[in-house]
């Protein structure tokens, strides 16, 4: 039986312009001259094959440096992203409150108001925020927890809601 697990996978640059691939099962292993960068939970055969449709498909002279340094830090993860993260314990959505290369202050979205005593209903506007249903009862849960599993998936709060929520629960 194949195991599904969440890997990053992509293309990959060298010094002298040619083209690989990778898969990797951390962000963190992440080549720094990836140049396209895709993830997702689907069985390491899955990802290599993806990673070499993309090499077949892309053309290398639309990849300037300008580019390629606006890719990477995309890739990065930022304060206020809406994240998955994903360590051995099971898979938790979050906003990054903090980010740092180690360690990073998460508000992990749970449906357990007693995580923690910080923990607090999230309103409406949050729950639209996230892109949960109005009517679904969630709770923010601040915790503090390894970088490596931190997965990005291109949602972010608003930064005024991000400055309110560093304020409510770390300051």
């Amino acid at each position: 039986m194949e195991i599904c697990r969440t890997y990053f996978y992509g293309v990959v640059r060298a010094k002298n312009n040619d083209l690989f691939t990778f898969c990797c099962k951390q962000q963190k292993r992440i080549p720094s001259n990836a140049i396209i960068i895709r993830y997702g939970i689907l069985t390491v055969e899955n990802a290599n094959a993806l990673s070499q449709k993309m090499l077949k498909e892309i053309n290398i002279d639309l990849f300037d440096e300008q580019m390629l340094e606006c890719h990477r830090r995309a890739a990065q993860p930022n304060i206020g992203d809406i994240i998955i993260y994903a360590d051995i314990d099971g898979q938790h959505t979050a906003v990054i409150l903090q980010f740092e290369k180690d360690f990073s202050t998460l508000l992990f979205v749970t449906s357990n108001p007693l995580w923690n005593n910080k923990s607090r209903k999230i309103t409406e506007e949050e729950n639209i925020l996230l892109g949960y249903p109005i009517k679904k009862i969630s709770y923010f849960a601040p915790v503090t927890r390894s970088s490596e599993y931190i997965i990005k998936n291109n949602k972010s709060f608003p930064l005024y809601r991000v400055e309110d929520l560093v304020r409510e629960f770390i300051k």
